[in-house]
């Protein structure tokens, strides 16, 4: 069984980069060399979805891993048991495949 059905979750990137933006001291201003402000205001407000070149930039901007910004875009909670339980899951996704791999040789 897939951990995307154990791991329930809404998927919340503005939520996340807002988080993360205020606990950096980071503004949206501070942001302009990697995205524009109207883009991460409407990130955050949930009118855009980033693509993966605007989640490194941001991330660049936050001085983090963008898997950061992703993890904390799927944990309802910044709580280290709800993070946890995402790696776990993908850890369990991780080890799926590789055994299916292993096994379609």
């Amino acid at each position: 069984m897939s951990s995307k059905k154990k791991f329930t979750s809404e998927v919340n990137f503005g939520r996340a980069l807002q988080q993360l933006r205020d606990a950096r001291g980071v503004t949206q201003e501070d942001l302009l060399p990697r995205s524009s402000r109207r883009s991460v205001g409407r990130i955050e407000h949930g009118a855009q979805v980033p693509s993966f070149r605007t989640i490194d930039r941001l991330a660049e901007g936050l001085d983090i891993h963008p898997l950061t910004l992703i993890v904390l875009a799927y944990c309802q909670t910044s709580s280290s048991t709800a993070v946890n339980q995402l790696f776990e899951a993908v850890k369990s996704d991780l080890i799926e495949l590789v055994h299916d791999k292993d096994r379609n040789r």
